[in-house]
């Protein structure tokens, strides 16, 4: 199976390279995949044709659907999912932020993974650390409504943070961890409550997005990551690639850094799981 997630910045060239490639993995692998801030408009990616091109490519489009308020609290994060056919995506939910879309999978085995899509909010546009530790926390007790204790978690997306952030590492807060981590308690469990189970960073991890705004000095950071649940780390020691080249297309400049004006900021994250 291939975990996949890239947040392509708005750019509709990033997410048609992707559906070329995710297309050639379906022949031969599962495929779930998910992508942070997708360019709608003008694109209605609920429309019967991209239904159709998706499905002709073996690549399903999980519904987009609205959290319990009605409407998307950040329409910026625009988190969507598609999935290799051979799978069957059952239950999507939106957090009530509008930031995490969950869906629960069944492979052909009737094997099931839950498998979350999220787009953290961002310290520029969320300076206050309790602010943003509250909204991970309330995206992570909704993945843990949705997910009990016997079924594998998979979570990935732009988290929008280092890995060593206090809203990842608190377990009052997201709860995932490098596997040499600190297990952070703050204190704030009389507030949030506690994550039910540790989320962990597939290893090596390396930079995947270069940030130059918010008056800060360039750099690159390690703000894409996929986490799994124990039993799923412990069972695949799974290798995260951060891919710079899709098709044999490069999605760097020539500074060797992501080629924004064309694709995005970030780059593609990505591991194979033995699981059926």
């Amino acid at each position: 199976m291939l975990l996949f997630t890239w947040n392509v910045g708005r750019k509709e060239e990033a997410f048609t390279l992707a559906h070329q490639y995710l297309a050639r993995r379906a022949r031969t692998d599962s495929v779930i995949a998910c992508f942070q801030e997708v360019p709608y408009p003008p694109r209605d990616w609920l429309s019967p044709e991209i239904r159709q091109s998706l499905r002709e490519s073996g690549l399903t489009l999980v519904p987009r659907v609205v959290p319990t308020g009605g409407r998307f609290a950040n329409a910026a994060s625009r988190v969507v999912m598609i999935h290799s056919n051979d799978l069957t995506a059952r239950h999507p939910v939106v957090d009530g932020n509008g930031r995490m879309l969950i869906v629960r999978f069944r492979t052909a085995q009737l094997s099931e993974i839950v498998v979350a899509g999220y787009h953290a909010v961002d310290g520029i546009n969320y300076p206050q650390e309790a602010r943003r530790g509250g909204y991970s926390a309330l995206a992570r007790r909704e993945l843990d409504t949705l997910a009990d204790r016997t079924v594998p978690i998979a979570v990935m997306g732009d988290f929008n943070a280092s890995p060593h952030a206090l809203e990842l590492v608190d377990r009052a807060c997201f709860y995932v961890l490098r596997k040499t981590s600190h297990r952070h308690q703050s204190g704030r469990e009389e507030h949030f409550g506690k994550a039910s189970r540790p989320l962990f960073i597939i290893q090596p991890q390396s930079r995947s997005c270069f940030v130059a705004y918010g008056g800060r000095t360039p750099g690159w950071e390690e703000y894409d990551f996929i986490a799994l649940s124990a039993e799923l780390e412990r069972n695949n020691a799974p290798i995260a690639r951060v891919l710079d080249s899709v098709c044999n297309i490069t999605l760097l400049d020539r500074q060797g850094t992501p080629n924004k004006a064309v694709y995005s900021d970030h780059l593609p994250v990505e591991c194979d799981l033995h699981f059926s």
